[in-house]
C-alpha cells in the first residue's frame, strides 16, 4: 500500500469488504448504504438483501446475483442510480421487473428494428453478450439521479 501512495503522492482510502464476483464489480460492507455505493463507489445498482446493501457496477452482475440468491433472501430496495428509460434501465426493468417487451419497446422505431416479440425479448435479456434469465420474482425498482 506505501508504494501506492508514494507513487501517486496521495493516500489512498480503503475499506474491508466482500468481494463478490470475479470482477470487483459487487460491493458490500457492514455499515454502507445505498448511497455510500453510489456515491463514492460508483455503485449503478444497489440493493438490500437481508439487511444489508450491495453494490453493483452494472445490471448484469446485479440480475445475475439476484436470480441466485431470491430463492434464499429476501431482496428488498432494488435502486437503479441513473435514467429510468436508458437502455440499461430498460433491461434491468424486463430482467427483474413486471414490465412486459411491449411495455418496453414500444415506438414506431422499436417496432420496424425488432419486428417480433421473442426479438425484443433477446433484445432486452441479452447484456454485453450475454443471454440473462428473468427473476422469478418481480420487483419494484427505485429510480435516484446518478450521483458523481
Amino acid at each position: 500500500m506505501n508504494e501506492l501512495q508514494d507513487y501517486y503522492g496521495y493516500n489512498l482510502a480503503t475499506i474491508q469488504g466482500e468481494s463478490l464476483d470475479i470482477g470487483g464489480c459487487v460491493l458490500t460492507a457492514t455499515g454502507l448504504t445505498d448511497y455510500d455505493l453510489n456515491k463514492i463507489y460508483e455503485k449503478r445498482v444497489t440493493l438490500m438483501v437481508d439487511g444489508r446493501y450491495y453494490g453493483f457496477a452494472g445490471i448484469a452482475s446485479a440480475v445475475s446475483f439476484i436470480n441466485k440468491t431470491e430463492k434464499t433472501k429476501t431482496i428488498t430496495n432494488i435502486t437503479f442510480w441513473g435514467d429510468k428509460d436508458c437502455i440499461y434501465s430498460l433491461k434491468f426493468r424486463y430482467l427483474i421487473g413486471k414490465e412486459l417487451p411491449n411495455e418496453l419497446l414500444w415506438s414506431k422505431k422499436d417496432n420496424q428494428i425488432f419486428s417480433t416479440l421473442k426479438a425484443k425479448k433477446d433484445y432486452l435479456s441479452t447484456v454485453m453478450g450475454h443471454k440473462l434469465q428473468r427473476s422469478i420474482n418481480k420487483y419494484e425498482i427505485n429510480y435516484k439521479p446518478f450521483n458523481y
